[in-house]
């Protein structure tokens, strides 16, 4: 260790094989004087935006239980919990063309299903698709 506190590395073994690397850590002494220097030019915090953001977290940890008692995997759903947590905290409805998305959460989240309106994209690839299918599937 001592070796180590001087700045040299070792490459670690087990039965002749590399196991990994011991590397001493780089610390960089800052000075009381150094960090008040520093900190005045530090951005001073939005503490509204902070504990808007702390409670869209705290919601964040509720929605994922909510939707684990439910039986469903919140770990898939992450984006879809992040919208949510945020729509209840900031007391908005939540619309959405995917309402499955949120099954679990009815009791917390302001949904608001919409279709999702059709657009001459969505027509020209069913177009493409229909016409692969033709001729992938050999039709006449």
């Amino acid at each position: 260790m001592d070796a180590v506190e001087r700045g040299e590395s070792f490459i670690v073994t087990r039965d002749g094989r590399s196991m990994g690397q011991l590397i001493p850590l780089r610390r960089r002494f800052i000075s009381r004087e150094q960090f008040a220097n520093g900190s005045q030019h530090a951005q001073t915090p939005n503490l509204e935006q902070f504990r808007s953001d702390s409670e869209c977290a705290r919601r964040l940890g509720q929605l994922c239980a909510a939707m684990l008692e439910y039986g469903r995997q919140s770990r898939r759903r992450t984006s879809d919990l992040m919208i949510a947590s945020t729509a209840t905290v900031l007391e908005v409805p939540l619309y959405t063309t995917n309402p499955d998305d949120y099954l679990g959460l009815e009791a917390w989240v302001d949904l608001r299903p919409v279709k999702r309106p059709k657009s001459s994209w969505d027509e020209s690839l069913s177009h493409y698709v229909l016409h692969l299918s033709h001729d992938v599937c050999g039709g006449s």
